[in-house]
């Protein structure tokens, strides 16, 4: 089943994402407003660099969110309210 997961990431992000979930390296730290339109567009253009910059600059997002996901899990909280 992992090796399929990872299959699938690579397929999606052409790199390997597992590196940042599973390894010791820091998150890169999200891009700010600017940087993230600019991604946007070169990304709506194809650039497929872009698309990856974008999902690895997101991934900080990813975690928090995994991690609240098992802590609900584990406490019977399973649905969320998000912050407005």
């Amino acid at each position: 089943m992992f090796e399929k997961i990872k299959a699938l990431l690579r397929s999606l992000f052409g790199l390997n994402t597992l590196d940042y979930i599973c390894g010791t390296e820091a998150l890169p730290l999200p891009f700010d407003s600017e940087e993230e339109k600019d991604k946007l567009a070169l990304m709506e253009e194809g650039d497929q660099k872009a698309k990856a910059e974008l999902v690895e600059h997101n991934l900080r997002l990813v975690v928090y969110i995994a991690k609240n996901s098992k802590a609900r899990a584990r406490t019977g909280m399973t649905s969320y309210r998000w912050a407005r």
